[in-house]
């Protein structure tokens, strides 16, 4: 897989409130990572500091081998999407939304090619929002808005995918269609990093974990069976965690963990 994203002494947060410390790591094309942590750990800080929508606080980050410094707003947009949790509501529908994901890859006249529109059309369809295609952002409940955003991410097409809890407003169903549309990212070539708040899905979906502490520092970098081994999930959210043969499939399960 190539090494699409690194990470390089990355502090992330401010002055007066510091977050992560001196980061190294590296994300490859075809990864789907979840990063855990407890609220206000940083996870949101962190991937918005990749998407250059706030400062790094000390650091480098690496797109392609290229400080993402000397990307221009327009390059990065095209190699580097970000999903946030919450978004402003446009009056536009749903086939609209997801062309604007194509904005990036166009020329000034903003004009979709018939590419641009088979492309729109695939995501639109992977997504499963056809019924949808006409209805108006306003007139959606919070979980068809999401699958609408995630369907202009996927049409962006970009080689960096950043989403902040993708699973937020959607019920269960929707979350697995949520994860399985940002694996199918990942099959296609993608880097993609999610932050997620169900331990249980991150734990059996992604292909790699990172887990911060309450301080924001990153206490975990690998797969789900090494994180449950080490203990590390309880010590930091104050849970006993269990693991589970479901049908073959190894699930993990999370308990308060008993007093005295």
């Amino acid at each position: 897989m190539a090494e699409l994203l690194k990470l390089k002494k990355l502090s992330t947060g401010y002055p007066s409130h510091p977050l992560s410390r001196e980061l190294d790591m590296t994300f490859r094309s075809g990864e789907l990572t979840a990063v855990i942590g407890p609220n206000g750990c940083g996870k949101t800080t962190l991937l918005k500091t990749i998407a250059s929508l706030l400062p790094k606080a000390s650091g480098e980050i690496l797109i392609d081998g290229k400080s993402s410094s000397l990307f221009s707003h327009r390059e990065l947009a095209r190699v580097v999407s970000y999903l946030p949790q919450s978004r402003q509501i446009p009056d536009i529908t749903a086939e609209t939304l997801v062309s604007h994901g194509r904005f990036p890859h166009l020329g000034f006249s903003r004009k979709l090619t018939s590419y641009d529109r088979s492309v729109v059309e695939e995501a639109i369809k992977t997504a499963g929002i056809s019924h949808l295609r006409h209805k108006r952002l306003p007139e959606m409940s919070g979980g068809e808005r999401q699958q609408v955003y995630l369907a202009m991410t996927a049409a962006q097409q970009a080689k960096i995918v950043l989403l902040d809890e993708p699973g937020t407003y959607l019920d269960t169903s929707h979350r697995f269609e949520a994860i399985s549309m940002a694996r199918e990212m990942a099959n296609q070539g993608a880097c993609v990093i999610m932050t997620m708040h169900e331990l249980g899905e991150a734990m059996e979906f992604s292909s790699r974990l990172c887990l911060m502490d309450k301080k924001g520092d990153m206490v975990w970098d690998g797969g789900a069976e090494g994180l449950y081994q080490s203990k590390l999930i309880d010590r930091v959210f104050g849970v006993e965690t269990r693991r589970a043969d479901a049908e073959g499939k190894q699930v993990y399960v999370f308990f308060p963990k008993e007093k005295g």
